[in-house]
């Protein structure tokens, strides 16, 4: 009985050995290239903002590749810019059909692992009021193409492709706009209590 309970530890370590735990790639979003990551952002029309798009949690030997849809709300954002980040990413490019921007990079190895891994920037103008979510996908939504793969070949596509909210970005109205709106509402109410009154 012993011989057999030592049998099925060793199994179980050689099995678990096997097939690691995995754990999913964290996408985040630097408005403003400030060096922090936000989830939220405000906007003024006319207003624009630079973000930086990172992966972390990215596990060895590391990405020798990287591919993204980020789709966003044409009716409140332009995209003014976006470009891949050229120190981690030598080969690629950028390909922008409203209302989604598709990056692409690829590297030699080393791969690049760990966190913090900057993979491109784009940037937004606000064109009208209303919230807008940022959404990151796999570049062709489970399609045959390979975008985020590890040196040695692991495809991690799969974490992305049902797609991660990233962010919003509210574009709230201009403040002298709601100055001129509150004037008009705070005149209508005196009027109305004139004619209340009288």
């Amino acid at each position: 009985m012993k011989r057999l309970l030592v049998v099925a530890v060793a199994l179980f370590m050689v099995l678990g050995l096997a097939n690691p735990v995995r754990a999913d790639l964290v996408f985040n979003l630097d408005f403003g290239q400030d060096s922090n990551y936000e989830n939220y952002w405000e906007l003024n029309p006319g207003e624009t903002v630079s973000i930086d798009i990172y992966v972390s949690n990215v596990p060895d030997p590391g990405l020798i590749s990287m591919g993204f849809d980020l789709v966003y709300d044409q009716t409140q954002l332009e995209v003014v810019t976006a470009d891949i980040d050229s120190t981690n990413w030598y080969m690629g490019g950028v390909q922008h059909t409203t209302p989604e921007i598709e990056m692409k990079g690829g590297r030699v190895e080393p791969g690049l692992s760990g966190d913090n891994i900057k993979l491109g920037t784009i940037e937004f103008k606000c064109v009208a009021m209303g919230i807008s979510e940022l959404w990151l996908y796999d570049s062709d939504r489970g399609g045959n193409y390979d975008d985020f793969v590890l040196v040695g070949g692991t495809v991690l596509d799969e974490q992305i492709v049902s797609g991660v909210n990233l962010a919003e970005v509210n574009n709230v109205p201009i403040p002298s706009t709601l100055l001129l709106l509150g004037t008009g509402l705070i005149s209508f109410l005196g009027l109305s209590r004139r004619r209340i009154a009288g």
